[in-house]
């Protein structure tokens, strides 16, 4: 069993407080979007405590292109070499109409059309073949030389899932192929992390998610 706890530090004590977590025993760190970006500290921690797993838990999804996204996410699988995980969630109605400005229904079919376009561009850059992704709401069809990282020595990151409902993580039965015996467990009735694709851990630990 692996235990990852909330990583709430910003850039200029992310280095201490992942030394910190690391000290006291937690075998991972993971970030939430609030008042600061989730992506900048873990760049820290897993500088400065390279043998943590990372993970965003969430990132929120509809206000990023799937594109801008996947980025992010590669170079982070890059840096950290394995140890990043991709959370996202859909965030609620209000703040994605009227704090981000963009677009929010079906969260459920817009968050598949989603994970489906981010796993169709790890596909292209990992085993270069030609991006031709046409969804109901995103369509990636341009991948050229120049913009194209390349595989990653890592394996693409897992896309994790923070689902809160029955309505998100149903969608994937029909649509993706995945196992869905050891859901990760996210304390305080928040979210569970289902894995997409892939698991955060291998398939026999059990990675709990802890808060304080």
């Amino acid at each position: 069993m692996k235990i990852d706890g909330p990583f709430y530090a910003q850039l200029a004590d992310a280095a201490q407080e992942a030394k910190r977590l690391a000290r006291i025993g937690y075998d991972g760190v993971y970030t939430l979007e609030g008042s600061w970006d989730p992506f900048y500290p873990l760049v820290v921690a897993t500088e400065h405590e390279p043998e943590l797993d990372i993970a965003t838990g969430i990132a929120v999804a509809f206000p990023r292109n799937p594109m801008h996204l996947a980025y992010q996410a590669w170079d982070l699988q890059t840096f950290s070499k394995g140890k990043f995980s991709l959370g996202i969630g859909s965030q609620i109605k209000p703040h994605i109409e009227k704090r981000f400005g963009t677009e929010f229904s079906p969260p459920a079919a817009r968050m598949r059309d989603y994970i489906l376009a981010l796993k169709a561009i790890f596909n292209t850059w990992q085993n270069a073949q030609k991006l031709d992704y046409r969804g109901p709401y995103y369509q990636h069809t341009l991948m050229t030389p120049m913009f194209d990282p390349g595989p990653n020595e890592f394996g693409p990151p897992p896309i994790l899932l923070g689902a809160l409902g029955p309505k998100m993580p149903g969608k994937w039965q029909t649509v993706l192929s995945y196992t869905r015996s050891r859901p990760c467990l996210f304390s305080q009735n928040m979210r569970c992390l289902l894995s997409i694709g892939d698991w955060i851990c291998p398939p026999d630990p059990v990675r709990i998610l802890s808060c304080r």
